[in-house]
């Protein structure tokens, strides 16, 4: 069977021919990175360890290894902090390699030196590895910095980590970056600047849509596309009211820009796409489905994530319950966390909280969030948060809040907007204040307004919209509505016109 079909119905039935495919020292780097895309795409928890223990074998050539390595960042998020350690005071290139791309919050001491390291060999991995999870203000600079150093490979890690955060302190070194000798780091530059929504970064684009390098240019045409369009939706869909103030900021680019006039509210309704029916298959079908490691997992997950979980009866929740939380897939588990939810089984998911996978543990404190009010859910969400960290962190702030008493929920609330150092968690606290209506709460945040933004405008934006969402008196806002930033510029104006 082709590798593509193999893929796409994830036929695991194929799983360990592949691994020895990985591992044959008779192929070209180009079959086995064909391989490597084919294991992953099947996700078989049964590959993780045979390619662990080919990840760890030292007597292996080092392209066999890295390539199991792969393939494990792929599918595998059990790792302990302890083994990554591990991997890491090896002394072992290739697993050092590898313990920096997976590494998380508890490795950050590790991580954040070597980033900040421009004499260290993994300098790139290092930044690779703060992609997700490292939103606080104080490791932005790393990142940014590396924008300059003299090996293309970091500057290029170092444009692609800065993606997810989007620090506003970037955009001048992105725009540099986008004019780098090395065609990797400038297309990935600007890759990451058509998040940068602001005048300069739509002109600057908009010059480099004409440049020589074809693969640079090609980039730069998605980006200034994807901010155009962003620029002209907001333009012509606007409150009517404010298209003088849109069309005064907008002036230096309206040479690029081409909107209609303002559609009304009404036709702005756009329908959303229907959700799939539930599927209506019988416990035992799904019980049987399970039991065969082998096959086509694609249509199976497919019934998985369908199934009509409340129309099953209490028994067969209780058979259900146990093959989903006990199952070895890790993706199972996850779908468990939805059934467990549908079934309000709160201990099936407390228990999931601790699971190996970080995805599932993620799953399973996101979906207590669902739950009927709880105190003791609470305490134990709050107790998660503290270590948690990116969307994972701001799903704790939404299921503490949907447990605890509203009025200790505002108090913390509160403190976490001011002074957590997570730029996520900070965001989600005000937007669970709007949530409670606490009025007097977001109008003590006001203040933060006059602050210079930590790492991006989004607590600026999360108080403008809830002072708007709330009907509360807009503050002195002539100062942010200069911001070269047209989501700001949204807001201000919505608040603006909200306020007359």
């Amino acid at each position: 069977m082709p590798l593509d079909r193999i893929s796409e119905v994830q036929d695991r039935s194929w799983t360990f021919a592949l691994l020895d495919q990985v591992r044959s020292s008779s192929i070209s780097q180009a079959e086995r990175d064909e391989t490597v895309d084919a294991l992953a795409m099947l996700e078989d928890f049964r590959s993780v360890d045979p390619l662990m223990a080919t990840l760890e074998d030292d007597r292996l050539p080092g392209s066999v290894r890295e390539a199991a390595g792969a393939v494990l960042r792929a599918i595998d998020d059990t790792t302990t902090a302890e083994r990554r350690r591990g991997w890491w005071h090896s002394g072992d290139r290739v697993l050092m390699s590898h313990a920096l791309l997976v590494m998380g919050r508890s490795e950050a001491d590790i991580l954040a030196a070597v980033a900040a390291d421009d004499r260290h060999p993994l300098q790139a991995q290092a930044l690779a590895g703060m992609l997700f999870e490292f939103d606080e203000a104080e490791f932005q600079p790393v990142k940014i910095r590396a924008l300059e150093h003299p090996d293309a490979e970091v500057r290029e890690s170092a444009a692609d980590v800065l993606m997810w955060d989007e620090p506003v302190a970037a955009e001048g070194p992105l725009l540099v970056a986008a004019s780098d000798s090395s065609t990797d780091v400038a297309t990935a530059a600007v890759d990451t600047l058509r998040y940068y929504r602001s005048r300069r970064v739509l002109r600057v684009l908009a010059e480099m849509s004409h440049t020589a390098d074809e693969q640079v240019r090609d980039k730069a045409r998605e980006s200034f596309e994807d901010i155009r369009g962003h620029f002209e939706w907001l333009f012509s869909s606007g409150v009517a009211a404010a298209q003088t103030d849109y069309r005064q900021w907008v002036e230096p680019v309206e040479d690029l820009l081409c909107w209609s006039e303002v559609v009304p509210e009404a036709t702005l309704r756009l329908s959303a796409a229907a959700a799939p029916a539930p599927v209506a298959a019988s416990a035992s079908e799904l019980l049987d489905l399970l039991l065969e490691p082998d096959g086509e997992w694609a249509p199976r997950k497919e019934l998985l994530r369908h199934a009509s979980w409340r129309t099953y009866g209490h028994d067969e929740r209780d058979r259900l319950a146990a093959a989903l939380t006990r199952h070895p897939d890790p993706d199972v588990r996850e779908v468990a966390t939805v059934a467990l939810a549908a079934w309000s089984r709160a201990d099936e998911l407390l228990e999931l909280t601790h699971d190996p996978s970080r995805s599932v543990r993620k799953s399973a404190m996101y979906h207590l969030g669902v739950l009927p009010p709880d105190p003791s859910l609470a305490a134990c969400a709050w107790a998660y948060l503290l270590d948690a960290a990116g969307t994972t962190g701001s799903e704790a702030v939404q299921t503490y809040v949907a447990h605890a008493p509203t009025q200790e929920a505002k108090q913390r609330l509160v403190e976490l907007a001011r002074y957590d150092h997570r730029e996520s968690v900070r965001t989600q606290a005000i937007s669970s204040l709007v949530d409670l209506d606490a009025r007097s709460e977001l109008e003590g945040l006001v203040p933060l307004l006059r602050e210079t933004p930590g790492v991006t405008w989004a607590v600026h934006i999360g108080i403008l919209d809830g002072l708007c969402a709330l009907g509360l008196p807009a503050p002195h806002l002539d100062e942010l509505a200069a911001v070269d930033n047209v989501d700001v510029l949204q807001s201000v104006v919505a608040l603006r016109y909200a306020s007359t």
